[in-house]
């Protein structure tokens, strides 16, 4: 559990604008996320507890996915560790996630030396790496692989930290 069994108790939070009603983007992502009302509450709940007055759907994507595989008591736990320990994304689930635009444009450097064909033709498209980049460092590839391989690598990336991202 990434050392997410070691949190006993998750630190108090401040409370997202909106926070227990429609209006708020939790809410809003727990409904395009899941159709059924209690997979929707078991995600507004592990959200809540741990959107500390900020939020990104990055978050919510790998809680949903969390949801499917994991005991509810135990989303929350593992969002906060990979949320707020330096080894995995703390930055990353931010309205301005400025963690997330540094490692994105590193990423982008890191391409142009190993797969220089590919830097530019991004470059031409003029895609900017933090539009391309966001669903590998932000969402973890939710949306992008299927389940399988996606198990595969969150267990990678819970012991390697966010450097395997890279």
């Amino acid at each position: 559990l990434c050392g997410a069994d070691k949190v006993e108790k998750l630190p108090p939070v401040a409370a997202l604008k909106g926070a227990g009603t429609t209006e708020s983007i939790i809410w809003r992502d727990a409904e395009r996320t899941f159709k059924s009302e209690p997979l929707r509450k078991q995600m507004i709940a592990a959200l809540e507890a741990v959107a500390d007055g900020d939020y990104h759907q990055g978050m919510g994507y790998f809680c949903g996915f969390l949801l499917l595989v994991v005991d509810p008591p135990d989303v929350s736990r593992i969002l906060h560790r990979v949320g707020t320990d330096e080894f995995y994304t703390p930055g990353y689930w931010k309205g301005q996630p400025e963690a997330f635009v540094r490692d994105a444009m590193a990423y982008e450097r890191l391409l142009e030396k190993r797969s220089p064909e590919v830097a530019a033709h991004l470059k031409a498209a003029g895609l900017v790496p933090e539009a391309y980049a966001q669903k590998w460092f932000v969402g973890l590839c939710v949306h992008t692989m299927p389940f399988k391989p996606l198990l595969d690598l969150f267990e990678l990336f819970l012991e390697g930290g966010h450097m395997f991202l890279f």
